[in-house]
């Protein structure tokens, strides 16, 4: 079982009755609002202590105050306030595009597993494979090229350079929730030809490997 734990930050402002934020030093909010905290929900309060005794009419006061300064415009101001983590986004959005798909009967195989996210927010839109075990190295510079030339326009490209057999990439990949699949093979070095897998359909299709940018970017719909 794994756990996580959330982290709030709070922002505490103390200042005398009357002063409200005009002393407030707002560098210190820009600061927090720009560290590295990718991992961390934050929020901001502000609080305002008073004895208690005084606590109904400072909260009159409060109100009275902004009810003057808002009548100056043309109507009263009302919020409608929605809020969420961005954790519990992610995670809804994994477990809607997890699939398993079973075995067809007689069969004894594991579950076929999918992550199928939409195009738009796939982290890797295209992975990159090769077929071929000889002249490797002249398709990993031609692996190398297409990675260059694809995140030039914003397309990021997954190229593992792996032992894996070009089958099982292909589950690895439909696992990651990649769109499509460039199989790269002697072919490609002797007529500029490629395999395109779609992970949904799982067909490939053989294009020129100059078509290659217009179709990832017309099918992700940038």
């Amino acid at each position: 079982m794994h756990s996580s734990v959330q982290t709030g930050i709070v922002l505490q402002y103390f200042c005398s009755p009357g002063s409200a934020l005009q002393s407030f030093d707002h560098s210190i909010l820009l600061k927090l609002l720009s560290s590295d905290s990718s991992s961390v929900q934050t929020s901001i309060v502000l609080q305002y202590f008073c004895s208690p005794g005084s606590a109904l009419q400072s909260f009159d006061q409060w109100i009275q105050q902004r009810l003057l300064w808002w009548r100056k415009k043309s109507y009263t101001p009302h919020l409608i306030e929605c809020s969420t983590v961005l954790e519990h986004c992610l995670m809804a959005c994994l477990c809607d595009a997890y699939t398993e798909s079973t075995a067809q009967k007689g069969k004894k195989s594991p579950p076929t597993e999918k992550l199928n996210l939409h195009p738009k927010i796939a982290p890797y839109k295209l992975s990159i494979v090769s077929s071929s075990k000889s002249r490797s190295n002249e398709i990993q510079e031609v692996a190398s090229y297409i990675n260059k030339d694809l995140r030039n326009v914003g397309i990021d490209v997954f190229h593992a350079k792996d032992s894996l057999s070009v089958e099982d990439q292909f589950i690895r990949n439909d696992m990651m929730g990649l769109p499509y699949t460039a199989i790269l093979s002697e072919g490609t070095l002797e007529s500029g030809t490629i395999e395109l897998r779609n992970k949904d359909t799982t067909l490939k299709e053989k294009i020129h490997l100059t078509q290659l940018k217009e179709i990832i970017l017309k099918n992700i719909d940038f």
